[in-house]
């Protein structure tokens, strides 16, 4: 899991860090949740990031995996439907309205 620094805040932006960093537990279990669910594709890792988006609003971005060279319509089909799952999911999860991100990263590309 990795968790932007929120530092450098205002009173207003640091309550909404405290925010965030409150719903991260909430957002994992979730995640956790979901693996153990029936999905179009399997939801081994997953990357949590909170912070403020380009707006200045409380965001949370999960990052998830993704594989080999080339995704034929079938497995981008259910790409898709596994990011509405999760931004669903996420979204039921935060206590705020925190803007919901899914992202990918090629699943070679770990730390």
């Amino acid at each position: 899991m990795n968790v932007r620094s929120i530092t450098g805040l205002s009173a207003g932006q640091a309550r909404e860090g405290d925010s965030l960093m409150a719903n991260m537990a909430n957002v994992e279990a979730a995640l956790e949740e979901l693996r153990t669910g029936s999905l179009p594709m399997p939801l081994d890792e997953w990357r949590v990031e909170t912070g403020l988006d380009w707006s200045d609003d409380p965001a949370i971005w999960v990052w998830l995996p993704i594989g080999g060279d080339g995704m034929d319509d079938s497995e981008i089909d259910r790409l898709v439907a596994l990011q509405d799952i999760v931004h669903e999911r996420v979204k039921k999860a935060v206590d705020d309205d925190s803007l919901v991100y899914i992202r990918f990263y090629p699943a070679q590309a770990r730390e």
